[in-house]
């Protein structure tokens, strides 16, 4: 077999044309003998391609030049040890004849379109005591091409598909009066199977295969930027060989040579200023004597940024988010981001962390299949690259750097791979060679100077040298201003998905009903990681209620994205992910159906249903099950958890009042069931001042809780602000045993607290403070004496 190419924008759609040749018997022959060849937009191979055959349940891998072969010789993966045909089943005329060799067993005889799609059961029997004849003409009128699976016992036997091409019986018209079998042994019949290609970076595809000298044009595989599950901001870029370089004798770029990459998450645009300074606090930029004139501000890339402080951004981007750190060193030479050199760096490339792209890598992202010299054509005319390119040309004045993601992409939705910045790679400069490589540039040993690659080109130059293949050898230490210009694009390798299971994943799905706006919402987070909690001391208990004070630790430096806790250290967040694809079965939606589905909003990765899924207000009954299932994905394992639905809190007050020597009876309409739920109550009085101490009550849903006066009189004494509250939540909790993921159904009302002398007000405008007194930024009306 043969899958040829067509050529198709690379960005749009890959087009396999198929000549397939297969050569065996369907009686007698186990396997097929069946070859092909998977090609990209531009007639290069696909690497790594799954190729699977359905029906006859074998699958093999596409070799580095794209090819695979399913024969007796080839390694192939036979997935079950189901069969093609058997001698005792033959099909004559239209009569399917099973000539049994044990009885009492059950046979069942069941016909499938080509696409899996069961038609019809056409003979059972739950213990069949003689041979068995099932005529199938009805089926193959209409059909004219089925699937025939017959099972007998614990067994089954498939004649993947049969269709007729002979001159007495057309594929284009029902047959059913020809002799079936003497077609098939004359092999003018065509036996076909069920062929699926799937490949990272792809969209799947699956196809009927016909086996006989036959033409099958149009199988298209589409290319997929993002899936769920990916890392937010990246681009997803599939495996494959190419040519790096280019025959230009003289140039660092020569000779073309034929290289490997494997799949890997690039970075959409050059890391942003303001990213950089959110993760390492650290504005080297300023540092230029030119800052504002080379181009200041948060979409601008980060800039006069050296080799070494691009690797312990990356090692920080990999901490923050809880993966292993790819880079590591024995100590610094000096100030990093000042001159600063990183002493004996290693790379560990088996590190599922950020880094900083291979050379290769990063051309054959830039090349996103072009043979070019560029990524959009062969000419550099400022009139087409400026439309794809900061160059001198475009950046006004020449010496500004440009913010990201203005112009077109390439066709890998990478913006930014022709100019702008200079972009650091891994690889230590070495020549290149004739030979064949795979993953070349991993290791920091390579020989030559130790010069660092950087790629792209700077904004300040003249476009014709911005091809795909350029290269761009500095010193990985910034000396002086002319260096000004390296920014960052990190790469992370991709992940194989049977180590998900063992990537540590938490999180929370909640079906909101928040009796306060009066609607119900169902959102979810997931994090590679355990979220870092406040720390609280408790300093009173009382029946199910603590009083507890929050610590006060002091970590200077700690970035927007950490949590000062546990003794002064500074906990990283861990970073948002998602699990594929996520259905909620049991509520009801808005469009009136208790199946939903919910996705991840990019780039939050927050999930939440499409507008007709959000649940409907009530949503459920109390007591039905809700289940939530994720389909899972390169990182996260697929998991199914449920929970049991709750009612609203019915309570009658809305306003309590606490007095000083009085405890505070709350009562509600207990749960028809209360072991299917918990009420979970706080008591917060100053939150609009920071909350600084709280009381938490946890108890059965029985309707009835009791606050004791003692703990209520207490904290008031760690300060008061404004709009005093007691949330009160009905929580039913899912199943999930390890407690790290959690689908919680709540219930949330809000009840004002009314304590003596204290009087809530809003700030900007004291008209609602009596005379005389004037509304703090705690909400609390003061005297004006206080002010």
């Amino acid at each position: 077999m043969y899958l040829l190419l067509n050529r198709f924008s690379c960005f749009r759609l890959l087009v396999f044309s198929m000549i397939l040749t297969l050569a065996h018997d369907v009686h007698s022959a186990p396997e097929p003998n069946l070859r092909g060849r998977v090609m990209d937009w531009n007639s290069n191979g696909v690497p790594d391609a799954i190729v699977r055959l359905n029906l006859a349940n074998l699958q093999v891998k596409t070799d580095r030049s794209g090819y695979f072969s399913f024969n007796s010789a080839h390694s192939a993966h036979k997935k079950t040890p189901n069969k093609i045909i058997m001698p005792d089943i033959q099909l004559r005329n239209t009569v399917l004849n099973i000539n049994r060799t044990a009885t009492g067993v059950p046979v069942v005889v069941s016909l499938f379109t080509t696409s899996g799609k069961k038609i019809a059961v056409v003979y059972s029997s739950k213990s069949a005591t003689e041979n068995v004849a099932v005529d199938i003409s009805r089926w193959i009128r209409t059909a004219q091409m089925v699937i025939i699976q017959v099972a007998t016992g614990s067994e089954k036997y498939t004649i993947p598909v049969i269709s007729f091409t002979s001159s007495h019986c057309a594929l284009s018209s029902p047959c059913h009066s020809a002799d079936l079998s003497s077609h098939l042994q004359k092999k003018n019949a065509t036996a076909n199977d069920v062929i699926t290609i799937t490949h990272f970076g792809y969209n799947s595809v699956t196809y009927v295969l016909s086996t006989l000298d036959t033409m099958i044009d149009s199988i298209k595989l589409s290319y997929e930027f993002r899936n769920a599950g990916d890392p937010a901001g990246m681009i997803r870029i599939p495996g494959g060989v190419f040519q790096m370089g280019a025959n230009t004798p003289g140039t660092a770029s020569y000779p073309a040579h034929s290289v490997f990459v494997s799949p890997f998450f690039m970075d959409s645009t050059e890391v942003t200023q303001s990213e950089y300074v959110k993760l390492t606090g650290k504005e080297p930029w300023l540092k230029h004597e030119k800052a504002a004139a080379c181009g200041v501000g948060p979409l601008y890339p980060a800039w006069y940024v050296n080799w070494n402080d691009a690797v312990q951004f990356c090692n920080q981007r990999s901490k923050k988010v809880g993966l292993d750190t790819v880079y590591t060193w024995t100590g610094v030479d000096g100030e990093p981001g000042d001159n600063g050199i990183l002493l004996n760096v290693k790379e560990h490339f088996e590190k599922n962390g950020y880094r900083l792209p291979t050379e290769a890598e990063w051309e054959y992202a830039c090349r996103a299949g072009t043979r070019t010299g560029y990524y959009w054509g062969a000419t550099a005319d400022s009139a087409i690259s400026t439309r794809h390119e900061w160059s001198f040309y475009n950046s006004k004045p020449a010496s500004k750097t440009n913010e990201v993601a203005r112009l077109i992409p390439n066709p890998l939705r990478l913006y930014d791979m022709g100019g702008n910045q200079f972009e650091w790679c891994n690889d230590r400069y070495a020549e290149y060679t004739n030979d064949f490589q795979e993953n070349p540039g991993h290791a920091s040993e390579n020989s030559g100077p130790v010069m660092r690659v950087n790629r792209s080109g700077h904004h300040g130059e003249s476009a014709d040298n911005f091809t795909s293949s350029a290269r761009y050898i500095s010193d990985p230490v910034i000396k002086n201003d002319a260096d000004a210009a390296y920014g960052i694009r990190t790469v992370r390798s991709v992940v194989d998905k049977q180590q998900a299971a063992t990537k540590s994943v938490n999180g929370v799905f909640q079906l909101f009903i928040d009796q306060v706006m009066n609607k119900t919402v169902f959102v979810g987070r997931l994090y590679n990681g355990p979220m870092p909690v406040v720390d609280w001391d408790t300093v009173m208990t009382i029946g199910e209620c603590r009083l507890i004070v929050r610590k006060m630790w002091s970590c200077p430096g700690c970035g927007n994205y950490s949590l000062c806790v546990n003794n002064n250290k500074c906990i990283p967040e861990p970073d948002t992910i998602t699990a594929g694809t996520v259905t909620v079965s049991g509520y009801t939606n808005r469009a009136g159906t208790t199946t939903s589905t919910v996705t991840p909003i990019y780039p939050s990765s927050v999930y939440q249903p499409t507008l007709d899924n959000r649940p409907a207000n009530p949503p459920c009954t109390e007591g039905e099950i809700i289940t939530l299932t994720a389909s899972g994905n390169d990182y996260v394992a697929g998991f199914s958890i449920s929970a049991r639905s709750i009612s609203k809190i019915e309570i009658a007050a809305d306003t309590i009042p606490m007095n000083p020597g009085e405890d505070i009876n709350l009562k509600w309409k207990a749960a028809a069931n209360p072991a299917d739920s918990r009420i979970h109550v706080i008591v917060d009085i100053s939150y609009h001042g920071g909350t600084k101490a709280k009381i938490d009550c946890d108890c059965l849903d029985d309707g009835e809780l009791t606050i004791p006066a003692a703990m209520l009189d207490s904290i008031k004494t760690y300060g008061m602000s404004g709009y005093p509250k007691i949330e009160m939540f009905r929580i039913s909790v899912g199943t999930n045993p390890d407690k790290k993921v959690l689908l919680m159904v709540q219930s949330y009302v809000l009840l004002w607290l009314k304590i003596p002398g204290l009087i809530s007000c809003l700030p900007g405008g004291d008209g609602n403070c009596p005379s005389g007194m004037t509304c703090r930024d705690d909400q609390r009306c003061v005297p004006e004496t206080d002010e």
